[in-house]
C-alpha cells in the first residue's frame, strides 16, 4: 500500500480547476488578474521559505553528526526526526495554500458580487423603461444605443435582455390566463 499521496501546489492549476477566470466584464476581469498576481507572489515566496526552513532544518540534524558508518539505531533516529521536519513542513504547505486559497476565493466572491450589483442596477433601469414605454416594447436603434451607453452593456446584450424580458412577459401572460 502507497501511502504517498501527491498534493498539488500549484497556484496556476487551483485558478483553473475552479474556473475563476470566467468573468465576463473585461474591467472586473483585469482587477481579479492584479489581485491574483499580488496574492500569487505572496504564495510562492510564503512556499520558498517553508521549503527553505525545512531544508535548514534537515541540514542542521546531519550537521551535528560525526562523519561516518553510524549504527542502524542512529539511522532510525536520524530518519524519525528528518519524516518529522518533513511531515511538519507539509503542514506548513497545506496551511499555507489554504490560507493563500481562501484569499483568492474572497477576492473572486467580491468581485463576482461587484458584477451582480452593477447587472441589478442595470435590470432596475431597464425595467423602469420597459415599464413606462408600454405603448412600444421594442426600442428603435437610436433608443438602444442610448440605453446601451446608460447601462454600460453592448447592443447585443441589451437585445438579448429585450428578448428575455419579452418572452418572461408572455409566459406570464398565459400563466394568468390558464388560472
Amino acid at each position: 500500500m502507497n501511502n504517498n499521496i501527491e498534493l498539488n501546489f500549484s497556484f496556476d492549476d487551483f485558478i483553473k480547476e475552479e474556473n475563476m477566470l470566467d468573468i465576463s466584464d473585461a474591467q472586473q476581469l483585469k482587477k481579479f488578474k492584479e489581485e491574483l498576481a499580488k496574492i500569487k507572489e505572496s504564495y510562492i515566496k510564503e512556499m520558498m521559505l517553508i521549503d527553505q526552513g525545512c531544508q535548514e532544518s534537515i541540514n542542521e540534524i546531519l550537521s551535528l553528526l560525526p562523519i561516518g558508518n553510524y549504527p542502524i539505531q542512529m539511522k532510525t533516529f536520524l530518519s524519525t526526526h528528518i519524516y518529522y521536519i518533513e511531515n511538519l513542513t507539509l503542514k506548513a504547505k497545506l496551511a499555507q495554500r489554504s490560507r493563500c486559497f481562501d484569499k483568492v476565493h474572497h477576492v473572486h466572491t467580491s468581485i463576482v458580487v461587484e458584477n451582480k450589483s452593477k447587472k441589478r442596477k442595470e435590470d432596475v433601469f431597464l425595467n423602469q423603461w420597459y415599464d413606462e414605454s408600454s405603448a412600444n416594447k421594442y426600442p428603435d436603434q437610436q433608443q438602444k444605443d442610448i440605453l446601451a451607453s446608460r447601462c454600460k452593456i453592448s447592443k447585443n446584450k441589451l437585445e438579448e435582455w429585450f428578448g428575455n424580458k419579452r418572452t418572461r412577459e408572455s409566459k406570464k401572460k398565459k400563466v394568468q390566463k390558464t388560472r
